[in-house]
């Protein structure tokens, strides 16, 4: 097991979070019934835990058990220091979104990241990767991707740019990573949303990464990507802020077309 002050550290948890975590008091019984449940039943794990007051310091304060504790489970399996430590800044990433939603030290988004605490979803570099099964059958022009084959989902975490250089070396690296048994990479993201285009220079991060992709379906009814620029969804889109030019620039296409969606855009990668 590796010592905390050394995990607070990898993965840059801030200082309010670790004096949450290290303040937090808790039996070790009651603990323990926590994590019986998260392993064996996590939506169980998560009505629950939601029933508390301080659900979100408690949620917080378990991840970074859990986390310490698979350390050895990750090494077993062969995944690096590095790797399990970008993996585990998913806590980070989701407590300091809490902290600037909520003004709170706190986690939320668990359900996702208790993912990479189960090894179900790694971070290589600047993305995340997710090996699953279609559930359905996807057609795109003349190919036909069967339900049930393997593929590799691309997750974009929420910190620090998405330059092409680094999506570049990650995507090499996941092929590395899971080798030929996973030859279909997809992602699904308002980053891939067509109407992007619409205020977004082609030059722009995330066009050039919209760009890897042949793009099959679009969902035009999900707001993700106000959830993911903004941090929440107003019906009022004038009470968005106005911090960065990519807040700016989709406020500003919202307010000229209000009864537009940016929507999701499902892809499936062309090109590395």
């Amino acid at each position: 097991m590796i010592e905390k002050e050394k995990f607070y550290e990898k993965i840059q948890l801030s200082d309010e979070c670790i004096r949450c975590v290290e303040e937090y008091r808790m039996e070790r019984s009651e603990y323990e019934q926590w994590k019986k449940l998260f392993w064996n039943n996590c939506d169980d794990f998560l009505e629950k835990i939601d029933n508390y007051i301080d659900s979100k310091q408690k949620a917080l304060y378990l991840y970074v058990q859990f986390a310490i504790e698979v350390y050895d489970e990750f090494k077993m399996k062969g995944i690096s220091e590095q790797i399990y430590f970008s993996t585990m800044k998913d806590i980070t990433i989701w407590s300091d979104s809490c902290l600037d939603r909520y003004k709170k030290p706190g986690l939320i988004s668990c359900r996702w990241v208790s993912l990479s605490i189960k090894r179900k979803v790694i971070r290589l570099g600047r993305l995340q990767f997710e090996p699953v099964k279609l559930e359905k059958e996807i057609l795109y022009k003349d190919e036909i991707y069967e339900r049930g084959v393997k593929v590799v989902k691309i997750h974009i975490p929420e910190d620090g740019k998405l330059d092409e250089e680094s999506c570049k070396k990650s995507l090499i690296y996941a092929k590395d990573f899971f080798g030929s048994e996973y030859k279909i990479y997809m992602c699904d993201s308002w980053l891939l949303s067509p109407k992007l285009l619409n205020f977004m220079g082609t030059k722009s991060n995330i066009i050039r990464f919209q760009k890897r992709f042949n793009i099959y379906e679009v969902d035009y009814s999900s707001k993700q990507a106000e959830q993911r620029v903004f941090g929440t969804i107003e019906y009022n889109k004038d009470i968005y802020p106005e911090h960065t030019s990519l807040q700016k620039n989709l406020k500003h296409y919202l307010q000229e077309y209000p009864e537009e969606e940016i929507g999701v855009g499902k892809g499936i990668l062309s090109k590395i």
